[in-house]
């Protein structure tokens, strides 16, 4: 089991971290031999990707290893030019206020990498995945649609899903069209033996988020997770602190360990 760095929180609406601050946390996390960094086209209103393609970038050298970045789209959000970008996330807010939350249209699937990528920095991620798309969209024809227009935009090594429906059975239409899964701890821990069967069957790479919502703490969520069966490949820790991520790594190992 590996952990990764979740990058909600570096850009979010009254508690924005620096440039420098996101560089030293993401400089320590490679350092510490972090590979996957999870994120969003929405995440700060575009703002987090852009924050993480420039701490990547400042953060390459010499024996660090390549980075592993998973990101998401699905949420509406505004990513207004220049000196206008202080409106995103103000913007943001009124759109999910106004029930205008999700959109999911295959046929701007292709511009939407696109931007991410040109936000991230690069040419290549390594998972693009649908944020959280609602039961509409995760049902047959619809989720077959989507997933064949991300994979025909390219611009990356496989394609996923990030959702939070405990009905399991529509995801169990399409694992075998995806290389990875990100669910929430609480999810995993209920239904292990399905996301267990996912990634022996169809190969699919089990990522969890979302790891407070199981333990006091998430070091200590990460041991519960590290001491199961068959756990996650990749366990996510939401901060933008470093020594938070330290922590979870320790519990990480004690946990693997036992």
């Amino acid at each position: 089991m590996e952990l990764g760095l979740g990058t909600a929180t570096i850009r979010s609406l009254g508690r924005r971290a620096s440039q420098a601050d996101v560089d030293r946390l993401v400089a320590g996390a490679r350092a510490l031999g972090v590979r996957y960094f999870d994120t969003a086209d929405s995440y700060g209103s575009g703002s987090a990707e852009r924050a993480l393609g420039k701490a990547l970038r400042r953060s390459d050298g010499p024996g660090v290893a390549p980075a592993r970045v998973i990101t998401k789209t699905g949420y509406r959000f505004v990513d207004f030019p220049g000196p206008l970008r202080a409106l995103n996330q103000p913007f943001k807010k009124l759109l999910q206020a106004a029930g205008a939350t999700y959109s999911f249209p295959p046929d701007g699937i292709a511009r939407r990498v696109g931007r991410s990528l040109a936000r991230l920095r690069t040419d290549r991620v390594y998972v693009y995945c649908l944020h959280n798309p609602p039961r509409s969209a995760l049902e047959p024809p619809a989720i077959s649609t989507l997933l064949a227009a991300l994979r025909a935009a390219g611009g990356a090594e496989g394609i996923g899903v990030s959702t939070d429906w405990d009905s399991l059975e529509l995801v169990e239409g399409f694992l075998a069209d995806i290389d990875l899964l990100e669910v929430p701890a609480t999810l995993y821990l209920a239904r292990g033996e399905f996301f267990e069967r996912a990634a022996r069957e169809h190969g699919v790479e089990v990522v969890v988020n979302q790891v407070s919502r199981i333990a006091a703490s998430v070091p200590e969520g990460v041991v519960k997770l590290a001491g199961l069966r068959s756990p996650p490949a990749v366990v996510l820790v939401g901060t933008r602190r470093l020594e938070h991520l330290e922590e979870a790594l320790r519990a990480a190992r004690s946990g693997s360990a036992r």
